[in-house]
């Protein structure tokens, strides 16, 4: 299959490239703090008295706490657009650039990030123990030292500082903050319980923070916590979000579908995700001031103000391939539609701008979005593609990292 014509329109370039066509522009690597040497053995502190305030990135904006949501349900729109306006995407001034193919992909964060100032591109390959970055203002790829950033690399680093029987569960992001976990000596059952059986849900483990160089305990965690997906972070780590939410084969069930990891004031427990009549609501997104919930459920994504109770259904959302672009006031949202028949295998890119009310299609990517990073300042897209669907491989399809630029919002 040859690649759409409606892409040139894009200015969306292919390049194949491997290190030996690395440019000679000079990049920055960025700050891998708590990698190359592991964190100090220091005394356990349980409170935040004596903390100091963690410097914040020059691209966040200041947090709000997270702690309880006005009783207002949310509620089924009773009318619904029905078409998705299709618009003219905005030219893209960025070319694609890419490494061979995703035959080692694992983690998007591990692998790809951007740097604070969104000027660079941060890329790498595990298997090959090599790094690259992309600078945007000059196109030019240069090979950087490759990093470890995975849970996987970074334990053995760990591991000496950490107490007897803990395990590494999760390292933030900008690696600022590291969080491990300690068994129990026996599991504390859910009191009152939820259920009458071997269902009822217990707390496992002991969670802990590493933070400036200081060890924190959050709280409990039941053995659903993290077993199917990593911790979802906003841009400057103080907010983790855990989704437990369809975790096969549970027992005992799991304690809640959604967990709150609060750097801020040292805590971990539920999510407070509302709810309607027998549907439970799954959280996708969090903006970075935790106001802001992207939400599904009920046959529907919508955005939900933690402040307001206001609810705003996203038009033609349906999935969980989504999450938010941070404007001023009201987040924009970004969702996938996957199209495949036959010898088609494509992914629809669509935007929804709360100022017009409305989702448009930006682009039709070929091949499977395996995820996405939005740039620090929200005005690049990057989208790791693949063309493998399940067993099958879409050989016509070519594999790389997407980069274009996202709408300027209407004043």
């Amino acid at each position: 299959m040859k690649i759409p014509s409606i892409f040139l329109s894009f200015l969306i370039i292919i390049v194949f490239v491997s290190c030996t066509q690395a440019g000679s522009v000079e990049t920055t690597t960025p700050a891998l703090t708590g990698i190359l040497e592991p964190f100090p053995v220091v005394p356990v502190i349980e409170t935040a008295t004596s903390l100091p305030t963690a410097e914040l990135m020059p691209f966040t904006v200041t947090p709000t706490t997270v702690t309880e949501l006005p009783a207002q349900a949310i509620l089924t729109p009773t009318a619904m657009p029905t078409d998705l306006a299709l618009a003219t995407p905005t030219p893209l001034p960025v070319s694609l650039t890419w490494i061979g193919d995703l035959s080692w992909y694992r983690s998007l964060r591990d692998n790809m990030w951007w740097s604070p100032d969104s000027q660079t591109l941060f890329y790498q390959d595990p298997s090959t123990q090599e790094a690259w970055g992309y600078d945007l203002e000059t196109g030019q790829i240069s090979s950087i030292p490759y990093a470890p950033r995975s849970v996987d690399e970074l334990e053995p680093l760990f591991a000496p500082t950490l107490p007897v029987g803990a395990q590494l569960f999760d390292v933030s992001p900008t690696q600022r903050y590291a969080l491990y976990k300690i068994r129990l000596s026996e599991p504390i059952p859910l009191d009152p319980p939820r259920y009458e059986n071997d269902l009822n849900p217990a707390y496992f483990y002991e969670l802990w923070l590493v933070k400036d160089d200081q060890y924190f305990k959050l709280g409990l965690i039941d053995n659903c916590f993290g077993r199917l997906r990593p911790p979802t972070w906003v841009a400057d780590d103080h907010i983790g979000v855990v989704t437990t939410w369809g975790t096969p084969d549970a027992k005992p069930a799991c304690m809640w579908d959604n967990w709150l990891v609060d750097v801020d004031n040292l805590t971990v427990g539920p999510m407070p995700v509302p709810t309607e009549g027998a549907y439970g609501y799954i959280l996708e997104d969090i903006s970075n001031d935790g106001r802001w919930l992207l939400l599904r459920g009920g046959g529907q994504n919508y955005l939900f103000d933690t402040g307001t109770g206001e609810q705003i259904a996203i038009p033609g959302a349906n999935t969980d391939d989504s999450g938010l672009v941070e404007l001023p006031g009201i987040p924009a949202s970004l969702f996938l539609g996957l199209e495949r028949k036959f010898s088609v295998l494509q992914h629809y890119v669509w935007y929804y701008d709360p100022t017009q009310g409305s989702s448009t299609l930006l682009v039709t990517v070929p091949g499977i979005v395996k995820g996405w990073l939005v740039s620090p300042n929200q005005k690049f897209l990057m989208l790791a593609v693949d063309n493998h669907y399940y067993t099958t491989v879409y050989n016509d399809i070519i594999t790389g990292i997407w980069l274009m630029e996202l709408p300027t919002p209407a004043e």
